[in-house]
This record gives structure tokens, C-alpha cells and sequence, in this order.
């Protein structure tokens, strides 16, 4: 038997290529059963660069999942300062059950 998750997650890209000092926008998908509505879920992000290479900002960090599901634009800087190279993002959102994650790739040039 398997038991349905109480919220799925989709990113609307799987790779961006940032200069140094810029950034950009990412849409993270949380989507919650139309039998579910009542559950929050706090957002998180990681990444695998070094020191502030990378900078990843959301808001809000909790949401309800009141209608069923909620779009949340992630701002994903690449400090002036950042090496140059492939990084990889977790983008994800958890509640107190479970945590369901993807990565996007970063390519700072």
C-alpha cells in the first residue's frame, strides 16, 4: 500500500546561467491535494557553492496551503565576488511529516 504525499513541489526551470551580481527568478509549485487544505509548510532552500557565492532569498517562508496550492517566486543571487563554475540548488518545502526538494543547476559565467 502506499500512502499519497500531502503536498507535491514543481520549479518552472531546471538550470539558469547568472552572471556575477545578478539575479534571477524562480517559481516554486507547491500543490496540495484537493482533499488536504489545511496543512502550512515552511519553504527551504541550500545550495553547494562556497562561502555567500550564492544567495538564495523567498518570501514568505510559511504558507498555508489554504486553496490547494501556492506559487512562490525564489530570488537566486550570485554575489560580485562568486567563482565561476556549476552549483547545484535545493529548492524545496517541508511540514512536520515530510520534506520534498529539487535541484536546478547554477551556472555562474
Amino acid at each position: 500500500t502506499s500512502i499519497p504525499l500531502p503536498f507535491s513541489i514543481d520549479i518552472d526551470t531546471q538550470s539558469i546561467t547568472l552572471e556575477k551580481g545578478q539575479t534571477a527568478n524562480v517559481m516554486l509549485y507547491v500543490i496540495s491535494p484537493a482533499y488536504d487544505f489545511t496543512r502550512s509548510v515552511t519553504v527551504n532552500s541550500s545550495t553547494t557553492s562556497l562561502f555567500s557565492d550564492i544567495v538564495i532569498a523567498s518570501e514568505p517562508k510559511e504558507l498555508y496551503l489554504s486553496d490547494g496550492s501556492k506559487t512562490i517566486s525564489i530570488q537566486i543571487t550570485a554575489s560580485e565576488n562568486a567563482l565561476s563554475g556549476t552549483h547545484k540548488v535545493l529548492l524545496g518545502a517541508y511540514n512536520n511529516e515530510i520534506a520534498v526538494s529539487q535541484f536546478i543547476t547554477v551556472i555562474i559565467v
